[in-house]
């Protein structure tokens, strides 16, 4: 069994990727297209018009005899406690990232909250059939800015400047995109000296923390591709070393190749690390391992369920939990009777008699919150609490007319209780609430699910901001563009400086060498931010 989660910054191909995989793995007979509505996981009407995912969604697969539980997160800032959450609950995680872009900004905060979980995690180069997809270029922003350990197991083959397929470089095997025809130079492929230097350096790289690979590599001796595998998996579980892959989500090969790599690569649940429980009659109640018989599992996200129940997304840690069955709530200290128990297959839920050790399951139960740590009484496991991010707008709302009162009343509170970053305030005086959230596109989505999913009319104000960042210090950046676009040389090179001021304004110079029309420089902009040195958070309050 694997617990995954997919993470990246907005438009990097996630969701895309997430669904060629359920289509690989027979989920679909046909896959899921993000432009034209028809994905699995981004399941609202919201998420399908406008092409981004807003709630974490749960798939149950199988793939090479191996279990896989998924969780395909949003991208954008403003549901980042949906990926907050996840990270609770997951043995390892896919980032995937852009050929073009590279590592953007949302990146850095989601590979920093990896780092602090010990989460092991592969990366994923997506779009690499795009123009100007830069595989050397993103492998080395990645390893200069986040990721030291970074060590690409994979290399794109080119034939002239098209993207044929990769080259495994543990297997020294060519996957191409398409086979290729007899008598095409790609038909005996052989690596060129770009590749077989790459293909050494991740030998050296395996073999610096591992004594097995080392003996055989100091003695020169051909290290057997299994030994490899298994070496780099041991790797890749205790965080020594991030492997890095690249690939297309619309190249099936290349996502199959990825699937192969998160069986072989990532930790399986008896594998990874139990959470510290934090609460305990004796010492020995304080440490929970693989395989402990005790029933320890954590709430990480709760839905309504539109009859008075909650459905509560749980993650089983250890012991066996049963339907109908009464357990001990250590968060509130309350027993708690759970009804159902489900498999999360997106939007559908497929009953279960039982869950154990590893598995992600939900839970119908009359009361249950995010954050609840289920197990027995007189064997108490508490888990960490869950944080809730600051709000940093609120909006006015309001029904267009007294009857829609309650309705708007019910909707907000089931809303909030799917949102835990989503919190709600009635004026009864004057019969209007107050949200508050984590942007401008937060509660414009939850505007808009109000009148789509449940019918209502209502009339928003206009967002407040409650809190602002600032800079606390310093930053400095040069950039430099070049590219070639339609046969014509685009180069140009941008200089950005922010420094605050002592009365709380901001400084902000831009000085640009520019060698091509001044009309490109729209274009460098675009192209070049955000700039990760000013994206920093250790800069800004």
């Amino acid at each position: 069994m694997r617990n995954i989660g997919v993470l990246a910054h907005v438009d990097a191909g996630k969701t895309s990727i997430t669904e060629k995989i359920l289509f690989l793995a027979g989920l679909r007979n046909r896959e899921g297209r993000v432009d034209e509505g028809t994905t699995m996981t981004d399941y609202l009407s919201v998420e399908k018009r406008h092409g981004i995912t807003i709630k974490s969604a749960a798939v149950r697969f199988t793939w090479k005899n191996t279990a896989i539980h998924l969780i395909d997160t949003p991208g954008h800032v403003d549901f980042g406690i949906e990926v907050e959450r996840a990270l609770r609950i997951l043995d390892g995680a896919v980032i995937a990232l852009c050929a073009v872009s590279g590592v953007q900004a949302r990146t850095e905060v989601i590979v920093k909250a990896c780092i602090a979980r010990s989460l092991p995690r592969l990366y994923f180069i997506n779009k690499m059939d795009r123009s100007g997809a830069d595989f050397n270029g993103v492998v080395e922003n990645l390893a200069a800015d986040l990721e030291p350990r970074a060590a690409a197991i994979q290399y794109p083959i080119y034939e002239g400047r098209e993207w044929k397929g990769v080259y495994d470089l543990i297997a020294e095997e060519p996957c191409f995109l398409d086979g290729p025809d007899e008598g095409s130079p790609m038909y005996d492929f052989q690596p060129t000296p770009e590749i077989q230097a790459h293909r050494d350096r991740l030998v050296e790289k395996i073999a610096e923390g591992d004594e097995q690979i080392f003996a055989l590599y100091a003695q020169d001796e051909e290290i057997p591709r299994i030994l490899l595998n298994e070496a780099l998996a041991r790797a890749v579980k205790t965080g020594r070393l991030i492997p890095v892959l690249c690939g297309s989500a619309f190249a099936d090969s290349t996502i199959a190749l990825l699937l192969n790599h998160i069986v072989s690569l990532l930790p399986s649940p008896a594998e990874a690390a139990v959470p510290e429980n934090l609460k305990g009659e004796n010492p020995e109640a304080q440490t929970l391992r693989p395989g402990d018989e005790r029933l320890s599992a954590f709430v990480f996200k709760t839905l309504g369920d539109g009859l008075g129940d909650v459905v509560a997304w749980t993650r089983i840690w250890t012991g066996v939990l049963k339907a109908g069955k009464k357990y001990f709530d250590a968060r509130s200290g309350k027993d708690v009777l759970v009804k159902n128990i489900f498999g999360i297959l997106a939007d559908q839920l497929i009953n279960l008699e039982s869950a154990g050790a590893g598995e992600v399951v939900a839970l119908r139960a009359s009361r249950l919150e995010p954050g609840a740590s289920l197990c027995q009484r007189g064997q108490p496991v508490l888990f960490e609490i869950l944080e809730t991010p600051e709000s940093v707008v609120s909006q006015v709302i309001e029904p267009s007319s007294a009857q829609e009162m309650s309705g708007l009343r019910k909707a907000l509170e089931t809303l909030a209780v799917e949102d835990g970053s989503l919190e709600v305030s009635e004026e009864r005086e004057t019969g209007r609430f107050i949200i508050c959230g984590q942007g401008e596109l937060h509660l414009d989505i939850i505007a808009e699910r109000l009148k789509r999913e449940y019918g209502l009319s209502v009339r928003v104000g206009n967002p407040k901001i409650n809190c602002k960042e600032r800079p606390l210090a310093k930053a400095q950046v040069r950039e430099r563009f070049d590219r070639d676009f339609g046969g014509e040389r685009v180069r140009t090179e941008v200089e950005v400086r922010l420094e605050p001021k002592a009365n709380g304004e901001l400084l902000l110079q831009v000085a640009e060498s520019l060698r091509v029309p001044a009309h490109y420089l729209a274009l460098w902009w675009i192209l070049s931010l955000p700039l990760p040195v000013l994206a920093r958070t250790e800069n800004w309050r």
